[in-house]
């Protein structure tokens, strides 16, 4: 009987773990075709724009606990983990951006982008960005040639369960002797 309320007790354990744990969420992009925000001609700074950012939650679908990492050079600037943002914009709209003005906000002149997205769906709706290297436009675009976002759940209750075997094991080596 003891057992079986060890055996209950320890799935019930983890399962509470495995869903209140953060786990890492990479998103990777591939974003394209940059048009002038000003109308001007001419090709962007940088087209395409690759990334990947990684970011810290309970789910894919969940608010942002903490970024853990990013990998995107725009214009000759290579990002840091200080500089993002990120903001649930209502009706399954997150967006992820500079830290500048907030993600949703940029300003011509600064080095600032902006990534929206649907989490729920998996998809993108657009990518804008400014660079320090230009006074007076901004790039837009709604096209991606690839875009992913995957979480990577991290294994505490395999481990926990694999511990609550091993006692089971013992108890059980334990009882018939």
């Amino acid at each position: 009987m003891n057992t079986i309320r060890f055996v209950s007790t320890m799935l019930a354990l983890c399962f509470f773990v495995q869903a209140a744990q953060a786990m890492p969420i990479h998103m990777t992009f591939t974003a394209d075709n940059f048009i002038s925000a000003a109308g001007y001609a001419g090709t962007a700074p940088t087209d395409p724009v690759s990334g990947t950012i990684v970011w810290d939650a309970n789910s894919a679908t969940s608010p942002i606990n903490a970024f853990l990492s990013v990998n995107m050079t725009i214009d000759g600037h290579t990002y840091g983990l200080q500089e993002l943002a990120s903001q649930d914009l209502g009706g399954s709209t997150f967006v992820i951006g500079g830290e500048h003005f907030g993600p949703d906000v940029r300003q011509s002149g600064t080095n600032d982008f902006a990534i929206y997205f649907n989490p729920l769906a998996v998809v993108s709706s657009g990518f804008t960005y400014t660079s320090a290297n230009n006074q007076s436009d901004s790039w837009n675009t709604a096209h991606f040639s690839q875009f992913s976002i995957t979480a990577v759940p991290v294994p505490t209750a395999v481990w926990l369960f694999g511990s609550a075997l091993g006692v089971m094991g013992a108890m059980r080596r334990r009882e018939t002797v």
